[in-house]
Parts: structure tokens; sequence; C-alpha cells
């Protein structure tokens, strides 16, 4: 009788650790949904939602991109899992002689370590970006875009002084090219442009292009899909410079989305979550901390609200210490009932 409790016991104990343990063991391989745009010198080179998997627990924004790499036949990039990205589709770092190079942000934050270092979290938006050095990463003030036609591109940046101390500066982007639906502007000492309202409304698409004096891109593009909208009944009455994160005027919105859908309903604002950090590792040496470092925002691309960047990143907790504990502990109970019918039975 002793003997057909204990096997009981035992077989019991076994099937209820397999049971407990399987969902641990399910959780070990992460899985995220990351928003990725790669930007070459002269154009988008990829915008999609991907799902990365990863059986160590972890992705980084290196994971992101070696995954993207694989799955995708319009992307071919080297030194991701390095830290150092060299090249993307033939575009090579240093072509113009410069600091010029391959950047990334997270959610229109700069990143203080490199892409193999940096962890991503749920619906993040992850921007792969060929930039010179400084690049600016613009966002649209449009308060005044429904009363006067006006929309300032602004960035805001990380500036050093000589004694290499950091402060964050708002920059107006100048002598930059903006299309605005079919027609092209050149923005003035404040960064502004001023649109004719009887010939343009309703939804707008927005680009934006600077080159510096070698020729490597000297503002960061907005997203492909990026839009404003002229006629909107939205309301908001926040200052676009005090919260570039939300729409400045009672008629007027800009459309994003740090994040493609697959309907391409969704907007995305797309500098702001793209602003810019080395794509190196940034202890690597003085010159590519530096880099990292000043060709940075944390604005939004856009004065409207925006659903992704300017949310914090979610939190990957996923309840395995919690898993593990109960387990142990059932293990515990299990081998003390073991043990006392083992000393009953001498």
């Amino acid at each position: 009788m002793k003997s057909v409790l204990k096997k009981t016991v035992c077989a019991a104990a076994s099937a209820l650790l397999l049971v407990m343990a399987a969902p641990f063991a399910a959780s070990a391989d992460a899985q995220l949904q990351v928003a990725l745009r790669v930007e070459g010198v002269d154009g988008n080179i990829y915008y999609e939602t991907i799902n990365v998997s990863d059986s160590d627990g972890d992705i980084t924004a290196a994971d992101a991109l070696v995954f993207a790499d694989k799955q995708s036949d319009k992307l071919e990039i080297k030194g991701a899992e390095t830290g150092y990205i060299t090249e993307v589709n033939g575009e090579t770092a240093g072509k113009f002689g410069g600091y010029d190079g391959w950047y990334y942000s997270v959610n229109g934050e700069v990143p203080s370590v490199g892409v193999n270092d940096y962890k991503l979290s749920e619906n993040d938006s992850l921007t792969l970006y060929y930039g010179g050095f400084p690049c600016q990463i613009p966002y649209a003030v449009t308060d005044k875009l429904e009363s006067d036609g006006v929309i300032a591109f602004k960035s805001n940046d990380v500036e050093y002084d000589e004694n290499w101390n950091a402060k964050n500066v708002t920059n107006p982007v100048t002598d930059a090219s903006v299309t605005v639906g079919s027609e092209t502007f050149t923005t003035d000492k404040n960064g502004e442009i001023k649109l004719d309202l009887d010939k343009l409304s309703g939804e707008l698409s927005v680009q934006i292009d600077k080159k510096d004096a070698s020729g490597a891109p000297a503002v960061l593009r907005f997203a492909p899909d990026f839009t404003v909208t002229l006629g909107s009944t939205d309301s908001d009455s926040d200052s676009a410079e005090s919260d570039p994160d939300k729409t400045t005027d009672s008629d007027t919105k800009t459309t994003d989305s740090d994040k493609p859908s697959d309907t391409d309903s969704d907007k995305e604002a797309s500098s702001s979550s793209s602003s810019s950090s080395s794509s190196s590792s940034q202890t690597a040496s003085t010159a590519s901390t530096v880099k990292s470092s000043t060709t940075t925002t944390t604005a939004s691309a856009a004065t409207a609200s925006v659903s992704a960047s300017s949310a914090a990143p979610a939190a990957t907790g996923d309840g395995r210490t919690y898993i593990a504990l109960a387990v142990f502990g059932v293990a515990a109970v299990v081998i003390t009932v073991m043990l006392l019918l083992k000393k009953k039975s001498e």
C-alpha cells in the first residue's frame, strides 16, 4: 500500500511539474512587434512592421535589423551583429569623406549604446538611416498653417560647449527643400515655408530634403506617408513648440503613426520617431561617441499627436519569475512528502 501511494505521489508530482513548467518553457522565446524604417542617402529603402523572435529572451535593435535582413529581399545590412553597421544595400559608411554613416533611433530618442546593446520593447519604432554630421531630425510646426499658410520646420538637437557639457537646443531647419503636395518650397532663416491656401486643401503629403556640402544628408526625411491635413475639425490649443507631439491648430492636423499598418491607413510621424544615434558602438571611439550624441532629437516628427513615438516603451515582463518560484515551491513540497513517506516506511 505504501509503495503504491509513493508511486502515485511521484507520478502526480511529475505531471504537476510538467504542467507548470510548460508556460515557463514556452515563454523563453521572446517575440516583439517593431516598426522598422530604413532611409538611404536618396530615398526610403524599407518601411514595414515586423514581428521579431529571439530565443535569448531579450531582443535588441541589432536583432531586429538582422531579422529584417534575413526575412526581406529589400535589405542587405552588414555589421548589425557586431554593433557597427558599415553598409546597407551597397551604401557604405563614410562615402562622403566625413563622419557620415549609418545612425539609428528608437521612439524619437537617442540610445547611448550601440544597436547590439539596446533592448527593444513591444511596439517600439526603430529607424536606421544614413546621415551626415550633424544631421537634423525635423518636426513640423503647424499652428499658423490654417490662418497664414505657414509651416515651420524645427529640430531639437543636442549640442556641446567647449567643456563637452551637453545641452538641448531647438534650431530651425533652414535652406531645406520641402515638397507639399505637388509644390516645392525652400525653408527660410526661421525654417518656415508659406503655402498658397487658395491652391491647397485636404490631406497633403509632406517631404523634406537637405544635403550638406559633401553631399551627405543633413536632414532626415519624413516617412513616405507623412501628411498634413487642412480643414480638419480636430481642435487642440496646445503650443507646437512647447509640445511638438500635439496638433497645434484647430483646423489643421498632421497625420502620423510611428509604424506602418497592413492597410496603410496609419500615418507615421516620421522624423520624430527617427532621431539619430550612431549605429556603431558608442564606446568604440571618441569620434563615434560625439557623432551619436550630437545628431539627436527627442521631439516628434510632427506637431500632431503621435500614437507610438510619444508613448513610453511598453514593459516586456511576462511573469516567468513567478512561474519559476511556483515550480520550485511545488518541487520542495513534493520532495518533503517523499522524504516523510520514506522515513515512515523505514
